[in-house]
């Protein structure tokens, strides 16, 4: 999987499933290439059987909210990561799935709380959690915050929709605008 050899993987995978169908981590491991392909149907499947093998098996809660949360699920998402082993919520990737439900359930305060965390916690690699945070203050009606974290997306070497952001950059400086003139207005 390291390799991104998928039919090498797949096989493995196969082989270790014939000499032990109950390897939970064998699921884990599937339902983690299943997100990466976003093949996220599939990919709940193979969570919720490992978790049903192994309840305690490691990721496998944060694999069956990230699925939730790709398929816009997102109470299913929260109440998921709300009773997650506290090791797997210690990661920064439990606070950015946090957040993506959050931003999608529109929870102003949670999701600025944990898109805060996200952002903080997230490698800089890992330039989603501007965007992830840039929602969550579109919510919270924080336009100019949130233009300044599309800008650092956008500024990342390849970030995914540049056409999308940018138009909603555009709006959001227009919002910025109009919250500034009114508040230059009322004063």
């Amino acid at each position: 999987m390291r390799k991104h050899d998928v039919n090498r993987f797949k096989r493995e995978i196969e082989e270790a499933l014939k000499i032990a169908p109950r390897f939970a981590e064998a699921y884990v491991l599937m339902a983690d290439e299943e997100v990466s392909a976003h093949r996220y149907d599939v990919a709940l499947q193979d969570a919720l059987q490992a978790q049903q093998i192994e309840p305690d098996a490691a990721w496998v809660s944060l694999l069956i909210a990230t699925a939730y949360n790709s398929l816009e699920r997102y109470d299913q998402a929260s109440l998921i990561l709300s009773n997650m082993r506290a090791q797997d919520t210690a990661a920064w990737q439990a606070k950015y799935e946090r957040a993506r439900a959050e931003v999608g359930r529109k929870n102003v305060e949670s999701a600025l709380h944990w898109s805060e965390l996200a952002l903080k916690e997230a490698p800089s690699s890992f330039t989603e959690t501007h965007l992830l945070r840039a929602n969550a203050l579109q919510i919270a009606q924080r336009w100019k915050e949130a233009s300044d974290q599309m800008e650092s997306y956008l500024a990342a070497p390849t970030p995914h929709d540049r056409a999308q952001v940018e138009a909603a950059l555009v709006f959001t400086r227009r919002r910025a605008e109009e919250q500034e003139r009114g508040l230059l207005a009322g004063r």
